[in-house]
């Protein structure tokens, strides 16, 4: 972020996908154990996807500190969606197959979070979308839509 504040917007740029990169290759690592293993790893993966937040929320937060909301919204809406939809489908496979696993279920609990983590970054840009995204995933998960 010290290289927005001081206008090399193309070096910002490149450490910030540089970091996304890192981060990201470890979360999958992580999430592609299996579960025996995962669960052995959940803390990792916990403190990979708290930095994933991090990063998403001080990217958003230089853009609304520009006054930017479009900007920001726009970024967000790129880290989110791919993250949603891998809990949605995490969690329907969950319960598609009716067992309950413990590890399974530490795993979709860590997702929620990381989810109810972003979907506060959501909520500093635009709190009706963030409240519209919590709700839709309450639908999905309940089968209600």
């Amino acid at each position: 972020m010290a290289y927005l504040k001081a206008g090399q917007q193309e070096k910002a740029e490149q450490l910030m996908n540089k970091v996304k990169e890192r981060l990201t290759h470890k979360i999958e690592y992580f999430e592609s154990l299996p579960d025996h293993l995962k669960y052995t790893v959940s803390n990792d993966l916990s403190e990979a996807r708290g930095d994933y937040s991090m990063m998403v929320y001080e990217q958003v937060r230089y853009y609304l500190d520009n006054e930017d909301k479009e900007a920001a919204l726009k970024l967000f809406r790129s880290e989110f969606e791919p993250i949603r939809e891998k809990l949605i489908e995490s969690y329907l496979n969950f319960r598609e197959d009716g067992l309950v696993d413990v590890r399974e279920q530490r795993n979709i609990d860590n997702q929620f979070r990381f989810v109810s983590e972003l979907l506060g970054v959501a909520d500093m840009i635009d709190t009706a979308y963030a409240e519209k995204q919590s709700n839709e995933l309450v639908e999905i998960l309940t089968n209600k839509k």
